[in-house]
């Protein structure tokens, strides 16, 4: 099943910073609009747990403490 979503962008610097506005929380940047795509894609499956990520993306679980 092919998913759309609505990718809003701007530059900041030398920089495309980008969300995807249906996820809420979904944000990333890349050097190019090409590159901010595929680090949302990636972005994507690490924040919805769709499973095995794309090709080449490793994930580990890590522990770490917040300070509050």
């Amino acid at each position: 099943m092919i998913k759309k979503y609505t990718l809003e962008y701007w530059r900041e610097d030398d920089w495309f910073v980008g969300r995807i506005i249906e996820i809420p929380g979904l944000f990333n940047q890349g050097k190019s609009l090409d590159e901010l795509e595929a680090n949302l894609y990636d972005a994507y499956f690490l924040l919805m747990d769709e499973g095995v990520p794309p090709e080449g993306v490793e994930t580990e679980k890590i522990d770490f403490e917040i300070d509050e």
